[in-house]
Formats: structure tokens, C-alpha cells, sequence
């Protein structure tokens, strides 16, 4: 059995490992549902973000830019309105982002904070550890950073932040929503990444 991200277990029963798409108990936020803005916070000429309608159009595969200069006090955001519906109840919200040729760690994401809004009025925020990155099945370096809400929320946003000695740049290929479970079996794996659930 195949292992993509080398932890010793199998990719069928992986906890790390989650999935993204339509059809799936977490899906893409997309067109024509979905609406994206862009920007930057603060002051810096070399930070911004680039083909942000990648985010929201039909393929999984394409993405959007972001990029922040190195020690600047400034953030590129990205942001998406799902103008279908809002969310209530307990969900998990995040981006599937990647960072090429590294596996997400700590440092990248204590520079990436996902906030919830309804309506353009901030819910729930979360960065650092208080975020979980998940790997993609197959997608190589690709993770789901995400973290269970609370609060009913039409819009989810991404920000990210400077390091301190070096150019931070990820890609960021979409913004998904779904529904949070409980951990059933008690098995300590919540049910949303627990891929073989025992009978308690």
C-alpha cells in the first residue's frame, strides 16, 4: 500500500492525509457560487498575490500566487464569499495550499492566518498551530490548512505574513468547506481523517 507522505502508514487508513473536491465531505468553494478579492495590508511594493481567480474557477489544478517581502510589517490576503449560503453549525473551513518543493512546517504556518467572516464581519481566526495541515492524497506537497469553526460564516480568507530572513511564497489552488465530525470510534482520530474507524 502506497504511503505518499512516508509517515508509515498506509495512505487508505492515514490520519494526514485528506482530500478536497466536489463530491467529497469537504468541497471546493467555487464559480459560479463564489466571488474572490485580493490585496495587501500594510505597506510593502514587492508583497501581492497573483491570478487569485484561480482560486475559485473549475480546475483544482491551477493556482493563485502569494508572495510577502521578507521582515515587512505587511500581509497579502486572499478572500472568498461563497454567495450561495453561509455555514452554521460545526465545520472545518481552510485553503489547499502548497509551498514547492517544502512540506508545510511550523514557521510557514505561524505566517498564514484563515479567518472566517459572515458578511464581511470577522468570526473565527486562527494561525500557527492552532491550524492543521493536512496532506493531499497524490497531490505532492500540497496540504489542507484548515480549523473547526463555530460560527456561522459566508467567507473564509487567507493571510499571509513575512518571514523574517527570506521571500514567503505559497500557492494557494482553493478555498474548502465541510462539515466537522466527532471521533466516533474513540479511536483519538477525529472522524473527518480517520480513514479506518474501528468498532468501538
Amino acid at each position: 500500500q502506497e504511503d505518499s507522505d512516508g509517515d508509515g502508514i498506509g495512505d487508505v487508513c492515514d490520519p494526514d492525509i485528506a482530500t478536497c473536491d466536489v463530491g467529497e465531505r469537504i468541497e471546493p468553494i467555487m464559480t459560479p457560487d463564489a466571488q474572490v478579492a485580493s490585496g495587501v495590508t500594510g505597506v510593502c511594493l514587492l508583497c501581492g498575490v497573483n491570478d487569485e481567480g484561480n482560486v475559485i474557477d473549475a480546475d483544482l489544478d491551477n493556482f493563485a500566487e502569494m508572495s510577502v517581502t521578507a521582515g515587512v510589517l505587511a500581509e497579502s490576503f486572499i478572500r472568498i464569499t461563497d454567495t450561495s449560503q453561509s455555514y452554521t453549525g460545526e465545520n472545518v473551513a481552510g485553503f489547499v495550499v502548497e509551498d514547492p518543493g517544502t512540506i508545510i512546517d511550523l514557521t510557514l504556518l505561524n505566517s498564514i492566518t484563515i479567518t472566517t467572516l459572515l458578511n464581511n464581519t470577522p468570526q473565527e481566526s486562527f494561525s500557527g498551530n492552532n491550524l492543521v495541515a493536512l496532506s493531499l492524497l497524490a497531490d505532492g506537497d500540497k496540504a489542507y490548512v484548515s480549523f473547526d469553526t463555530s460560527q456561522e460564516f459566508n467567507q473564509v480568507q487567507i493571510d499571509l505574513g513575512s518571514l523574517v530572513s527570506s521571500l514567503n511564497e505559497i500557492q494557494v489552488y482553493s478555498a474548502c468547506v465541510g462539515p466537522a465530525l466527532d471521533d466516533q470510534d474513540g479511536d483519538g482520530i477525529d472522524d473527518s481523517v480517520d480513514n479506518c474507524p474501528a468498532v468501538p
